[in-house]
């Protein structure tokens, strides 16, 4: 309630300058986004909230991009390091940064390259991975109670607004987590598997 009293003062455009701005800066985050998590959800919420009760359709898809992003951070496996050089070279390059312009791995053979690199991947945790669990089956529950309302009174018992907000939503689940869990732990990064989140058989179940 205190994200949607704090979104209240706010244009649409402000609003969707600030979601665009936490999209970006959430990327490859990882582990570092959970203490962060619950005050990023409620945000999220109020924002689609605002959309779905008359705000404008920019503010409904810069929310969708803010959850996809958050769903990657949490389940994506990426380099832990982004730096054009490998730990090693980096003393001398701080000393003489003009002796470093321009390095190149070896490329042959191809073990040295990686060697070379030093390169060191982000897998999602337990705690991530069931931190994306949750925020998905909140969207599937919160999808499934919109569904019960038009299976009783009917697709015009829904205003339109609240249909887009649920269908951005389930977009955002499907491009935010699903590329990164496989069908079976053997190829699931960091463990994160379909078959093994909470609930999954019940939720995608029919």
């Amino acid at each position: 309630a205190g994200e949607a009293v704090a979104l209240r003062p706010l244009s649409d455009g402000e609003v969707v300058w600030l979601l665009s701005l936490l999209a970006q800066t959430v990327r490859n985050a990882g582990a570092a986004l959970l203490p962060h998590l619950p005050l990023l959800r409620s945000l999220l919420c109020a924002a689609e909230e605002r959309a779905a009760a008359g705000g404008g359709r920019k503010v409904g898809k810069a929310a969708y991009k803010l959850r996809r992003r958050l769903l990657g951070a949490l389940l994506a496996t990426f380099p832990a390091d982004l730096r054009s050089l490998p730990p090693r070279l980096r003393p001398a390059a701080a000393a003489r940064p003009w002796e470093a312009w321009g390095w190149l791995p070896p490329l042959h053979p191809p073990e040295a390259f990686g060697e070379a690199m030093e390169m060191e991947w982000h897998s999602p945790s337990p705690a991530e991975v069931a931190a994306a669990a949750e925020m998905c089956f909140a969207s599937l529950e919160r999808a499934e109670k919109l569904a019960a309302e038009v299976g009783a009174g009917g697709v015009d018992a829904v205003p339109e607004a609240r249909l887009r907000r649920a269908l951005l939503e389930l977009r955002a689940v499907g491009k935010g987590a699903l590329p990164h869990l496989a069908d079976d732990g053997a190829a699931a990064p960091g463990g994160a598997c379909l078959a093994e989140l909470p609930e999954a058989d019940a939720a995608f179940a029919g």
